[in-house]
């Protein structure tokens, strides 16, 4: 449903190596720390009058939720201490923010910032001509916006600018069935459906050229009683009504033109007065907010649309009058805002873990988080995933959406923007870390790291080969885990890099050798990694897994040694992507041939760093690895490298 809802240390004398290593560590910044580049912003709709406000709160690693700065901020309308929540009136685009203003009867305007501030709308707020505007939606391209008029009984269409300024279509506002309370509009957006609270039901209404409104024949469809928040899949095949007045939750099927039928078994039991139901969207998992109950219901939802609650639930909310609901970019984590029409609404948000495969939840630490409201009863929530590397230019137009580069160089005209291209070709600084060989060799091998760009060494404009990383974080850190005791590296071995920072003679690379792990360690972590670089350097490729790389927007092959290093079922019989041999001294652990072929990088190599576990805690942990790249013969030259990857906890 739309809701809308990785230094360079160029060294000849290589007994250098350690000493500028330690000088270094000192100076050390870590990639990309709790506040810089946060995805993810919480807004929620307080309700207040005479002066209604939105509340910002970021979303940190382990899901707690800190106040963004300035927040809240004024809407320029008022809001209605509201009886009849469970509307969802708070809608989000890519760029922009929209709030009713139930009092007012008009639609507050933001845009949203990089940093999850909010800006308003030049003209906002803009009149509904309609009376207690409560439930708004938006289409997916994010270019119209509908709002339920509850009072005056018709629902108010916009167009929505670049800008985010709204302009009324013409014949807007357009009549409707009784109480209009909640609106969604099915992915196909040819259809807005419509819960109508006074009497009892739910309407169904074409939207056709230009945004008008046209009831579908057999509207509305009757239900429990009371109806406020309603949800549809993505499928646009189901849809679920709260039934307030009868604590139950309706199911209907959404047949040929948006007719609905009611699901088997309908209505189903809740807890006390359910405001609002929420598809997962993975799950076939439907949750339903209590309001006066104070807790979140959980339903398997079963092939026929009947549902049975999932085990442990109802979750208690910790707070009063639970209402909105919104999951995170990940799908991992539920919040709730606690407002509703309870004579003591807490104004505060409940943080849930989602528990993979079963969609029960289990409390994030620290929840319930304040909004920072003084009054009003919030009743809806909202969730912004927004410029992620806080370059200023937003994911979906963004060449690089994980590191930060403003000026969206492409040197090589690959489409990929510098600062996270899988080749070394970029000018200084670049992203890829040579790694201390010497100047006549040093493009045989670099490294090159996911996410963001590594800390450059200020003396040589070069990037440090010294990282560090906060676990959990998402820039650096992907195994999306804040409390593994470990931070997971994707990190890629480029051979024979055109670098034009450096000035090399381009060789055929003979051989690999990691000197640092040595592949005999007997440390998990060690064998763990050395596997992954002789997956990477020398190994085949999978003959099905096709995996993204979410860091640079392409694709690639899944590398391996054997069939176990394949998902699903692959075999290892595809052809090498680097395949230069692996070798440990004057043996060789891994077959493959020289390779001539420039700018060839490995897959990506997942490299674990684990904390150290101490009585006192966890402490920050570190690897060294130490490869070395030798060219053929005759006159066979080495490229000795070292990068050092840190793992620190997280606060």
């Amino acid at each position: 449903m739309q809701r809308k809802k990785g230094q360079v240390m160029s060294n000849q004398n290589r007994k250098c190596r350690a000493s500028v290593i330690g000088a270094l560590v000192g100076a050390l910044a870590i990639m990309m720390g709790p506040s810089a580049g946060r995805a993810q912003y919480i807004y929620v709709d307080n309700d207040e009058a005479p002066n209604n406000s939105v509340s910002a709160l970021a979303v940190g690693l382990t899901g707690a939720l800190t106040p963004v700065g300035g927040s809240p901020f004024q809407t320029g309308g008022s809001g209605s201490f509201a009886p009849d929540i469970g509307a969802v009136n708070i809608a989000i685009t890519s760029r922009h923010l929209f709030a009713a203003n139930p009092v007012s009867n008009n639609i507050a305007a933001f845009t949203i910032n990089s940093d999850g501030t909010l800006t308003t709308v030049p003209g906002s707020p803009f009149p509904t001509l309609g009376t207690r505007p409560n439930g708004i939606a938006v289409n997916a391209a994010g270019t119209m916006l509908f709002a339920a008029n509850f009072t005056s009984n018709n629902v108010s269409v916009f167009t929505i600018s670049p800008n985010g300024a709204l302009t009324l279509v013409i014949g807007a506002p357009f009549a409707v069935a009784g109480g209009p309370l909640d609106v969604a509009i099915d992915s196909t957006n040819s259809l807005l459906f419509v819960s109508h609270n006074t009497v009892g039901a739910v309407g169904v209404y074409t939207i056709g050229v230009g945004g008008s409104l046209t009831p579908i024949a057999g509207s509305p469809f009757a239900a429990g009683g009371g109806e406020r928040g309603l949800d549809v899949n993505s499928a646009a095949s189901r849809l679920y009504v709260t039934d307030s007045t009868v604590n139950t939750v309706s199911g209907f099927d959404i047949g040929g033109g948006g007719t609905l039928s009611p699901v088997a078994g309908t209505a189903f039991p809740t807890d006390t007065e359910p405001t609002e139901a929420l598809f997962h969207p993975t799950l076939s998992v439907l949750y339903v907010a209590n309001d006066v109950a104070n807790d979140i219901s959980a339903y398997n939802i079963a092939g026929n649309g009947s549902l049975s609650a999932v085990v442990g639930s109802p979750f208690a909310s910790g707070g009063n009058g639970t209402a909105g609901m919104v999951i995170d970019k990940l799908n991992a984590r539920l919040y709730a805002v606690n407002g509703g029409s309870s004579g003591t609404p807490s104004r505060d948000i409940s943080a849930y873990n989602i528990v993979p495969g079963t969609g029960a939840l289990t409390t994030v630490s620290g929840s319930p988080f304040p909004t920072g409201a003084a009054s009003g009863r919030s009743s809806s929530i909202g969730l912004a995933v927004i410029d992620t590397d806080g370059d200023g230019i937003p994911d979906s137009s963004d060449n690089c959406p994980l590191v930060a580069n403003p000026s969206q160089q492409v040197t090589d005209g690959d489409g990929i923007g510098d600062a996270c291209d899988s080749n070394c070709d970029a000018a200084a600084p670049g992203s890829c870390i040579l790694g201390g060989g010497s100047k006549a060799s040093d493009c045989f091998a670099e490294f090159l790291l996911d996410g963001s760009a590594p800390p450059v060494n200020p003396r040589l404009n070069l990037p440090t080969n010294v990282i560090s990383c906060q676990n959990g974080n998402p820039a650096c850190d992907f195994d999306n885990s804040a409390t593994d005791a470990q931070c997971t590296f994707h990190v890629h071995m480029c051979f024979r890099s055109q670098d034009p920072r450096v000035t090399c003679p381009l060789k055929q690379i003979a051989s690999f050798e990691l000197l640092r792990p040595r592949p005999g360690s007997g440390d998990a972590f060690d064998q763990s990694n050395a596997h992954a670089f002789e997956v990477g350097v020398s190994g085949k490729t999978c003959d099905n897994a096709i995996t993204p790389n979410a860091a640079r927007g392409t694709v690639g092959t899944r590398s391996c040694l054997t069939n176990a290093d394949c998902s699903l079922g692959g075999n290892c019989t595809g052809t090498a992507l680097v395949g230069v041999p692996f070798i440990q001294g004057r043996t060789t652990l891994v077959t493959g041939s020289p390779s001539s072929v420039n700018d060839n990088c490995t897959n990506t190599m997942e490299i674990k760093v684990p904390l150290r576990v101490t009585a006192a805690g966890n402490l920050a942990g570190t690897k060294i690895f130490q490869t070395r790249t030798r060219s053929s013969a005759p006159r066979s030259v080495a490229d000795v490298d070292v990068l050092r990857l840190t793992c620190v906890p997280a606060p």
